[in-house]
């Protein structure tokens, strides 16, 4: 029965799954599987109460088991009880590093308290945690929504490392990746650039300027009529002082797109210079 009702759960046959595993509960109500199995069907009912009535009884009869202070983790995150997310994902974290598999912690448990501490505002704790995805040799899906948060977090560095871990595996003529690659360049090059006083400053600025040029060039090769890779390239001229090309760049954005009003702020900012 209990087989059949995890069958009915990956058919996304809530009811038909909840029935069952109310019976098995009639005759076992002291398992904590089928409590956290009805609690993972209430959460995807979306049923915040229930879930976490059941996520809750699982952990109250075992609560040495990760999955479920994942579970109700996750279903905290879902409905925005952020602080508590953190703390439930904080504990699954600690079973996994002392229990059995310390050497094969979740990237994804990482990630979401790191979604989460980032939601509460504290970004520093977000950072920690995001700092260990990389560590748990991560799937290209965990990465991926790993690096859009780094970018968030104004830690440039790491997302474009990320991105290019990415571009190792699945290719280096992704457009997005090549655009998100290239904006960490831009705003690490603007910090560089602007704040170098000595000669290795500068050379770390121009080695992020090229990069960047680099990927944005590989993007208009992808795609010629991508106004954002028009753009950023501009911005790259300007701070380098190449009005004309910045100016070129520019004038093609706007024709490509002429009703995104930040690339007429960008025309002004060129023609001020």
């Amino acid at each position: 029965m209990f087989e059949f009702a995890i069958h009915l759960m990956k058919l996304e046959l809530y009811d038909e799954a909840i029935v069952q595993l109310n019976s098995i509960l009639d005759e076992d109500d002291s398992n904590p599987d089928t409590c956290n199995f009805l609690g993972v069907c209430y959460h995807s009912k979306k049923d915040f109460d229930t879930a976490h009535r059941w996520y809750s009884k699982a952990i109250e009869l075992n609560g040495t088991e990760g999955s479920y202070w994942s579970n109700r983790g996750e279903l905290y995150l879902d409905f925005k009880h952020n602080e508590l997310a953190v703390d439930d994902f904080q504990h699954t974290i600690t079973l996994k590093k002392y229990g059995p598999n310390k050497k094969k912690r979740n990237a994804l448990i990482y990630y979401k308290a790191g979604l989460a501490s980032y939601r509460c505002g504290s970004n520093d704790k977000a950072i920690d945690y995001l700092g260990y995805v990389s560590c748990q040799a991560p799937s290209d899906q965990i990465k991926k929504l790993t690096y859009p948060l780094f970018i968030k977090l104004k830690e440039y560095l790491s997302a474009a490392l990320i991105i290019s871990d990415l571009m190792d595996s699945i290719g280096k003529n992704d457009v997005k990746l090549n655009l998100d690659q290239a904006f960490c360049f831009l705003q690490m090059f603007r910090e560089e650039y602007k704040s170098s006083g000595k000669k290795n400053d500068i050379d770390s600025a121009i080695g992020y300027y090229q990069m960047g040029i680099q990927n944005l060039d590989k993007v208009i090769q992808l795609d010629p009529t991508n106004a954002k890779a028009y753009s950023l390239r501009a911005r790259f001229y300007l701070l380098l002082g190449f009005t004309a090309q910045a100016e070129e760049d520019v004038s093609k954005a706007i024709s490509l797109k002429p009703e995104i009003i930040e690339l007429y702020q960008l025309w002004d900012e060129i023609k001020n210079k």
